[in-house]
């Protein structure tokens, strides 16, 4: 895959007050001048969870701040088990409240958009060989109907 293709990645951190408290001004620029396609955030239990549409270059810049700063993550390039749909996404509904709604929509929206341009009839049918038809999501189903009729 190439440094410049859009793939998904999940980061989380303890979510502490101080944690962008030490962040330099410079390096708090830098975040948020990275060029994401789009992200939905959410805190449980003290983590931070962050789902982002970048590419691998633009996550690597993110990395190497939170590394410079000394702020322990985790980051996971999920794309491939978000793409054939073995990694459930859809509960990151439950984290929305009316500060994050409108984001949200945007970033299901820029997903769906991301797993339909990456999507190909192997997929789809690997999906309900392994699954069954019930399995597929909407944008699948969107996919295979835009198949059928070429």
């Amino acid at each position: 895959m190439s440094i410049n293709t859009l793939s998904i990645y999940k980061i989380s951190f303890k979510k502490i007050l101080t944690t962008y408290s030490s962040i330099t001004e410079l390096d708090l620029d830098k975040i948020a001048s990275l060029d994401i396609e789009s992200s939905f955030d959410y805190e449980k239990d003290g983590l931070y969870y962050c789902y982002v549409i970048t590419t691998e270059i633009e996550i690597n810049k993110y990395k190497k701040i939170l590394e410079k700063n000394l702020i322990n993550f985790s980051c996971e390039d999920v794309s491939e088990i978000i793409l054939k749909n073995d990694y459930d996404i859809s509960y990151i509904k439950n984290y929305l409240d009316e500060d994050n709604h409108y984001i949200y929509e945007i970033f299901l929206h820029d997903l769906d958009s991301w797993i339909y341009s990456k999507l190909d009839i192997d997929i789809i049918l690997d999906m309900i060989s392994f699954k069954g038809i019930n399995s597929l999501r909407q944008v699948d189903k969107r996919f295979l109907k835009d198949y059928e009729s070429k």
